[in-house]
């Protein structure tokens, strides 16, 4: 069995927290927040919101964003959305995509990580993949991206055939708990 529940938990947490931000923003679109926290950039339908860190940050590799009706999910450093597939083994840390489905799923790979505050190097892992094809993982799962996203933020393949979700959203991570 696996257990989400510590990364539920997290990503909970962080849910209210930015979605207490986001209503605010909303409301408030020139607004820019500084903090000494977290760096991300998000984008919010009709609004553009920066929260970043009070020094000046190299950009980082993954960002943790927010979608209204999707939640808090990552992206590469060009916003474009990290998928996992429910399928795959997160245990072991290995995917079920090849052939056809590597195509409109490519793997997400990054040679050298720089990563925002909240996240730890020891959770992204490389995925040993039989085709030679460079993956990395994000807590057991790998990584991928859809040939179906025509812009950074977008998420169609949000729930796909029941199997692909955003990583690592807590409705990700609740629906691919398996018995």
């Amino acid at each position: 069995m696996v257990d989400f529940r510590p990364v539920a938990a997290v990503f909970a947490v962080l849910t209210v927290v930015f979605a207490g931000a986001a209503g605010y923003f909303a409301t408030n679109p020139s607004t820019t927040v500084s903090t000494q926290v977290v760096t991300s950039t998000s984008t919010l339908p009709g609004v553009t919101v920066t929260v970043s860190s009070a020094s000046a940050a190299t950009p980082t590799t993954v960002m943790l964003v927010y979608k209204e009706g999707v939640g808090f999910y990552m992206t590469n450093a060009s916003g474009w959305t990290l998928y996992l597939r429910k399928s795959d083994n997160q245990t072991a840390g290995t995917s079920s995509c090849t052939g056809g489905c590597i195509t409109s799923w490519p793997a997400f790979y990054a040679s050298s990580l720089t990563l925002p505050p909240g996240f730890d190097q020891n959770d992204f892992k490389l995925v040993p993949r039989a085709d030679g094809i460079k993956q990395l993982a994000y807590y057991g799962w790998p990584l991928y991206y859809f040939h179906n996203d025509k812009a950074p933020g977008d998420t169609t393949g949000q729930g796909a055939g029941n199997v692909w979700f955003v990583c690592c959203s807590q409705a990700a991570a609740t629906s691919t708990t398996t018995t």
